[in-house]
């Protein structure tokens, strides 16, 4: 199916809309577009988002109490940093009990813009008590959640093509990716859930699939039960400090704003996404007496890896594979290949300005890690034990916030990351970040604020500011600058760079949004041309953005962007851009709501490549980035077919004009057109 087939598709069904339509604010400070497109575009990774999503969407269905609120439940919400919420906690303490959310409006720290964003997740004046978790609010207080997904490219791609010789195929399943889910939960009590995947190409019910699906996760989360705070059984994540240490989950960026660039850690949080890998499971609990909280964790579970057998007749493993994708033979091969025990404890204390903290875990793996011997594997993991330990601090005084974290591991490498947030008006916050992680700190669970792939062989500073300079104007800026002192994978040197981000975003009203914004990369990468004397030439990408959101009738909203991007080295340049024009309709108790994007893009190569969220299924996200030359869509609908039963449908294609191709090896279509179809079934009960 092509673009203009979906064009057509799109028209023919919101003609008869435009008639009865009616007013809804359509809230566009969409989190997930925002930090994706920059993890994605630093990383070049895209990740799972579910468990963050589904945060969100409980905290919106169950709005924050800010009159009972305590600290941990306010920093659920993403947007407040520590000093506003202390501030709020202060304002409540001396002033008594909020009467109005315009009351907010009085307190220091909150300006109109933290306001707006986080009004869909919080209330006052509400009667709720909190209690401990009785067996009867199973049945009459609990929320019930089954979900279906199906999802396929309707080209024929090449692993599923059978081969003239052996007529077989690379993959030797459909390719389909299944999903199913069920999870139970009551808010701030407990969470019970099952999760089943097959990924594209794995066989399903027969094969090496007898069991069905490819991936099945479950959990049982258990909160605020007398002095239990949190008990996970069965598959969850922790995140301790700023993540130096003991962190599962994912990582905001430098130009997401200075909320995210400090991490608020989550404790323990039970497991819904898809990541094949990147959790634990086993058992967890935090215990809390006071101020004091006591959190214990053990794991033990089989982890994907390139394994081997060594000479000594052992099982080695030269990386962890993180796709999660089995199909193929040697992808089967790395499946659950090396089993991994993690158990460790954290240890805090907790109080409305202090918080200090202590992690100490092992991990033991039953094969060795051995990198494959090159220079800049050099100072990398190798074994099968592992030890970290570290201290976590925050402290709140008047407006200033200090927060960091150290850590040290069996290797005697150290990291640290230490920083500063000053508050000094309600519409000026300023953020200075400084980490130094050694060549040989290993930690193989941890995402601290960084610019490299990982926490070891950096050093670096990162300033931010955020200001309302006039009404309804508002700016972010940030300059990062590090250091990498040893070699990296295709750096054959020492090598250092910076980055620079400024936005200016204007809200003439609540519907209506704007903002410019710039993005310089500075990275040093090997010279091409003279390899032999390893030296590192400066490349620098610049990207320039213009984006608008605004309302076009009573329940049309109309999205517009125009970004360009430059990639510059020593004597080569390459350019590209991105133009799309999106159609959002969204009818206060319609059954019906749907988007629709047309994009125009064209990048002289791999390098000049952009990155731009797009509108999927409920807790999906994909966020491609544009390369080579062609024009893409989408169209995007929800119907709530009844009380309980949803369902969305996503159709996309992205036609390129200079490609007869398109991707390589088993996943390549013999064509220039890709059209994914995706489909999902939500009930609730």
């Amino acid at each position: 199916m092509s673009c203009k087939t979906i064009i057509l598709l799109t028209f023919t069904l919101s003609v008869p809309l435009i008639n009865f339509a009616q007013n809804d604010t359509i809230n566009d400070n969409n989190i997930i577009e925002k930090i994706g497109e920059d993890y994605a575009e630093k990383t070049n990774q895209i990740i799972d988002y579910t468990s963050f999503a589904e945060g969100l969407d409980d905290i919106r269905e169950h709005p924050v109490d800010l009159n009972k609120a305590s600290p941990e439940d306010l920093k659920k919400i993403p947007f407040l940093t520590d000093i506003q919420i202390n501030n709020l906690l202060n304002h409540i303490d001396k002033n008594g009990k909020l009467l109005s959310l315009y009351e907010l409006q009085s307190i220091e720290g909150f300006d109109d813009e933290t306001i707006q964003k986080i009004l869909p997740y919080v209330k006052i004046n509400t009667d709720d008590n909190i209690r401990k978790l009785r067996f009867s609010d199973i049945f009459h207080n609990s929320k019930n959640q089954l979900y279906f997904k199906y999802q396929e490219v309707l080209q024929k791609q090449k692993g599923y093509q059978s081969d003239d010789n052996t007529g077989t195929s690379s993959y030797p399943g459909s390719p389909a990716k299944l999903y199913t889910r069920y999870r139970m939960t009551i808010p701030n009590k407990l969470s019970l859930g099952i999760t089943a995947e097959k990924d594209p190409g794995e066989e399903f019910f027969n094969g090496s699939q007898k069991n069905g699906f490819d991936f099945y996760s479950a959990h049982l989360f258990i909160k605020n039960s007398g002095f239990i705070k949190e008990l996970a059984i069965g598959d969850y994540s922790a995140q301790f400090g700023q993540g130096l240490t003991l962190w599962n989950g994912f990582l905001y960026g430098s130009s997401s704003g200075i909320a995210f660039i400090k991490k608020n850690a989550g404790g323990l949080k039970p497991f819904t996404s898809c990541d094949e890998n990147n959790f634990m499971r086993g058992i967890a609990s935090t215990l809390k007496f006071s101020n004091v909280e006591a959190t214990f964790f053990y794991s033990n579970h089989k982890i994907d890896a390139n394994a081997f057998t060594d000479t000594t007749g052992a099982i080695s493993f030269s990386s962890l594979q993180e796709s999660g994708i089995h199909a193929t033979q040697s992808q089967l091969k790395n499946k659950d290949a090396v089993g991994e025990e993690i158990a460790g404890s954290h240890l805090a204390w907790v109080s409305s300005k202090l918080t200090i903290g202590i992690t100490g875990y092992r991990t033991l793996f039953d094969g060795n890690f051995q990198k494959t011997e090159k220079p800049y594997n050099f100072f990398e993991f190798s074994g099968n034990l592992n030890y970290n330990a570290g201290f976590d601090y925050n402290y709140i005084y008047r407006n200033m916030n200090f927060f960091g974290e150290s850590s040290v591991s069996k290797s005697y490498g150290k990291a640290t990351i230490n920083g500063l947030l000053i508050c000094p008006d309600r519409n000026l916050s300023f953020m200075i970040l400084n980490r130094y992680y050694e060549v040989n700190y290993q930690s193989l669970y941890n995402n601290a604020f960084s610019q490299n792939t990982k926490n070891a062989n950096e050093s670096g500073t990162i300033m931010a500011v955020e200001f309302n300079p006039v009404a309804k104007c508002f700016y972010y800026g940030s300059y990062d600058v590090f250091r990498f002192p040893w070699l990296r994978y295709n750096i054959d040197a020492p090598s250092k760079g910076y980055e620079a981000n400024s936005q200016l975003t204007i809200k003439p009203d609540k519907k209506t949004e704007m903002y410019i914004k710039w993005k310089r990369m500075s990275k040093q990468l090997n010279n091409s041309e003279n390899p032999s004397h390893h030296t590192l030439i400066d490349c620098t990408r610049d990207s320039y953005r213009f984006h608008i959101s605004y309302p076009a009738s009573e329940y049309f909203t109309f999205r517009d962007r125009v970004e360009l991007s430059i990639y510059n080295t020593n004597d080569t340049k390459s350019k590209g851009y991105l133009i799309y024009h999106e159609i959002i309709f969204k009818k206060f108790r319609s059954p019906l709501s749907f988007s629709f994007r047309y994009s125009l893009f064209s990048t002289d190569d791999y390098n000049s490549r952009i990155y731009s969220y797009e509108s999927d299924l409920l807790y999906n996200y994909s966020i491609p980035f544009a390369y080579y030359s062609g024009m893409s869509c989408y169209f995007n609908v929800k119907y709530k077919i009844s009380k309980g039963i949803s369902a969305w449908i996503r159709l996309s294609n992205v036609h390129y004009t200079n490609r007869s191709t398109i991707g390589s090896g088993p996943e390549q279509i013999d064509g220039n057109n890709k059209t994914i179809l995706k489909a999902q079934v939500r009930i609730e009960f």
